[in-house]
C-alpha cells in the first residue's frame, strides 16, 4: 500500500538521454503509447505494485519521458485516493453494531460420537437433521480456532475452492450435562465446555455407495478433477499464514472414477490457534502432506490467475463478514486479522519467491502410500432411519475433526 510519505516524496527523475537515442522516428507521443501498453500488460498479468514494476521494466528498454512521469504521478494519486476511500468504508463498517449472521443459527439435536483431533470435536445432528463436526469454545487447541475456521472457510469459498459449509450452532447447558462425552479431556481432568454458540462444519458425505477418502496413493492423483485447486489453496495458505500442513478429503460418487477434493481444517490459519503465532513460517509448512500433488501445477499463468482472485476480494466484504462472527470465537479481534491479511497482499509476491524455490526441489513423502484410506463409517444411531437398512453404509469424512 502506497503511503502518504511515498506519495509526497519527489520522484528521482533520471537524466534524459539525447533525442538521437530514440531515433529520428521516435516521438514523445510514441514513447507515451509504449508506456501505456506496458502498463496494461503488467495490469492484466495480475501485478499489484505497478509503480515499482513500471520503473524497473520500462528502463530496460527506454528512458523515462515527461509523459511517463506524469502517468506515474497519476498512478500514485489514484492509488492513494482509492486507499483512503477503502479505509473510510472499512472504518464505517467496523464502528457499526455487529449484525447477526446471514445464515441460519442451528441448535444441537443429538450427540453422535466423539471425534479425533486436538480440538476434541464432536459429531452432532443439528436441528436441520444434518450431521455436523462441531468445534467448541475453549477447546484445548487454542482460543482462536473457531474464529480462524470461520474466516478461513469464508476466504476459501470466496476463491471458488471446495470447502464444507458451516454454521453457528447453539448448545445449552442441559445438552452438555446430558452428553458428557463432549467434555474436554485435559491434564487436570475433565472440563465442561461453555454453553453458547459454537462452530459447526457440515460433514462431507457421498451419496449411495460412494466413498470419501482422507489419504490417497499417488497413482490416484491423476483422477482428482480439481487438482489445480491445490495451487490456489497453497497460495491462500501462504497469504493467510497457515501454520500446518494442508488437510483435504476426496469424495468419489457412486459409479464415478473421478474424485473431488474438499479442503478442511482452517483453524491453523492466521498464525495458528494460540496466542502470538508466527505468520511467516517456512513456506513448506503449508504444503499438502505429499508434495507430488503439486507436480506440473506451478505455471506463471495459473499463479497470476490465483493472484488476481486474491486481490479481487474486497476489503469491505471481509470486514462485513467478520462483524457477524461472535467475538468470543477469537482472542484477537478479527478486524485486526483482516487488516493484517490486507496488508500482506502487498508482500505476497515476495513470499512467492520462497515458495517457488520449493517447487524446484520438491520433497515427497519418504514412503509412498500404496492404498487409499476410506474414512467411511456405518452409523448406528438409535432412531436413525439408516438403522432400518442393515446393509447400507453412510460414507462420510470427519471434516474439521482435528
Amino acid at each position: 500500500m502506497l503511503g502518504w510519505c511515498n506519495l509526497l516524496s519527489p520522484m528521482r527523475r533520471p537524466r534524459l538521454r539525447p533525442h538521437s537515442h530514440y531515433g529520428p522516428e521516435t516521438t514523445m507521443s510514441s514513447q507515451f503509447i509504449r508506456f501505456l501498453l506496458l502498463f496494461a500488460l503488467i495490469w492484466f498479468r495480475g501485478e499489484q505494485d505497478i509503480e515499482s514494476i513500471l520503473k524497473k521494466r520500462y528502463r530496460k528498454f527506454h528512458v523515462f519521458t515527461p509523459p511517463a512521469h506524469c502517468l506515474l504521478y497519476f498512478v500514485r494519486l489514484f492509488t492513494a485516493w482509492d486507499n483512503v476511500m477503502m479505509l473510510a468504508r472499512c472504518i464505517s463498517q467496523v464502528v457499526t453494531d455487529r449484525r447477526s449472521f446471514s445464515g441460519q443459527t442451528l441448535s444441537a439435536a443429538a450427540f453422535v460420537r466423539r471425534m479425533r483431533g486436538g480440538a476434541q470435536s464432536s459429531l452432532l445432528r443439528a436441528s436441520d437433521g444434518k450431521l455436523y463436526a462441531v468445534k467448541l469454545q475453549g477447546n484445548p487447541q487454542g482460543p482462536n480456532v473457531l474464529g480462524n475456521e470461520a474466516l478461513g472457510s469464508w476466504l476459501t469459498a470466496r476463491l471458488g475452492l471446495k470447502t464444507p459449509e458451516w454454521s453457528r450452532i447453539a448448545i445449552d447447558d442441559a445438552f452438555l450435562d446430558q452428553n458428557q462425552q463432549m467434555w474436554f479431556e485435559t491434564q487436570s481432568g475433565r472440563e465442561r465446555p461453555k454453553a453458547g454458540l459454537h462452530f459447526a462444519s457440515r460433514l462431507q458425505e457421498a451419496a449411495g455407495t460412494g466413498s470419501v477418502y482422507e489419504i490417497l496413493p499417488r497413482t490416484w492423483f491423476a483422477h482428482i478433477k480439481n487438482r489445480e485447486d491445490f495451487l490456489g489453496m497453497l497460495l491462500l495458505d501462504l497469504w493467510c499464514g497457515h501454520a500446518d500442513n494442508r488437510q483435504a478429503c476426496f469424495i468419489q460418487e457412486a459409479n464415478e472414477r473421478g474424485l473431488i477434493a474438499v479442503f478442511l481444517d482452517h483453524g491453523h490459519m492466521f498464525g495458528g490457534p494460540g496466542h502470538g503465532g508466527s505468520w511467516d513460517l517456512h513456506p513448506a509448512v503449508s504444503f499438502f502432506l505429499d508434495r507430488t500433488m503439486y507436480d506440473g501445477l506451478w505455471l506463471d499463468g495459473r499463479v497470476g490467475e490465483w493472484m488476481r482472485k486474491i486481490w479481487s476480494i474486497p476489503a469491505e466484504a471481509a470486514y462485513t463478514f467478520v462483524s457477524s462472527i461472535p467475538p468470543e470465537w477469537s482472542s484477537t479481534p478479527l478486524e485486526l486479522v483482516v487488516a493484517t491479511i490486507l496488508e500482506r497482499r502487498h508482500t505476497l509476491q515476495q513470499l512467492l519467491n520462497g515458495l517457488r524455490a520449493q517447487f524446484k526441489a520438491p520433497l515427497p513423502m519418504r514412503k509412498p502410500i500404496q492404498r487409499a484410506y476410506d474414512c467411511s463409517e456405518s452409523l448406528r444411531i438409535p432412531g436413525d432411519p439408516l438403522r432400518a437398512f442393515p446393509g447400507s453404509r453412510n460414507r462420510l469424512c470427519m471434516a474439521g475433526s482435528r
